[in-house]
């Protein structure tokens, strides 16, 4: 009993001459909020840049894989021969519908008809390929007050289709 007043006591007393926060422990405080907050921005800025670059690409991937199968479709229902190497000219295709600023848009085309030859069969030629590709060009992820000389790349994917057609 005599040992919890002394305690409660001690405890008054080391209130009473508590006045608050120093200086140096404000600013300390300060410092390591600013810099977790930087870091997080920061690192929340560069993710979203990420999102949408991956969102574009799995949007022209999409593009080309809807390319492939149209002539895919196109190609088994007989209508254009594989032995016509026609080449579509590049046609441009809306990457990105960004509602806030600038459009991404690419242009996808494809190559002739490749016949490939494997000279173990007796198949002239063995199958085709026909090599879908898509090109557009990415904005800069970083903003301008990072890295002000920050250029637009551009992304070429390739989608090659290997195709077996009948003898008749």
């Amino acid at each position: 009993m005599i040992l919890s007043r002394f305690k409660r006591l001690r405890e008054r007393k080391w209130l009473k001459h508590r006045r608050g926060l120093s200086f140096v422990e404000l600013i300390v405080s300060f410092l390591i909020v600013t810099i977790t907050s930087v870091a997080v921005t920061s690192g929340i800025y560069f993710a979203h840049g990420q999102l949408r670059r991956e969102r574009n690409k799995t949007r022209a991937v999409q593009l080309l894989k809807s390319e492939a199968e149209y002539w895919l479709a196109r190609i088994h229902s007989a209508y254009p021969s594989p032995h016509e190497e026609r080449v579509r000219a590049p046609r441009e295709v809306l990457v990105y519908d960004n509602p806030v600023g600038e459009n991404i848009i690419g242009s996808i085309s494809h190559t002739g008809f490749v016949g490939r030859d494997d000279p173990e069969t007796a198949l002239d030629p063995d199958y085709y390929e026909l090599r879908f590709e898509i090109r557009y060009i990415e904005p800069p992820i970083e903003p301008v007050w990072i890295t002000p000389d920050a250029k637009p790349k551009e992304v070429v994917l390739d989608l090659v289709c290997p195709m077996i057609l009948s003898a008749t």
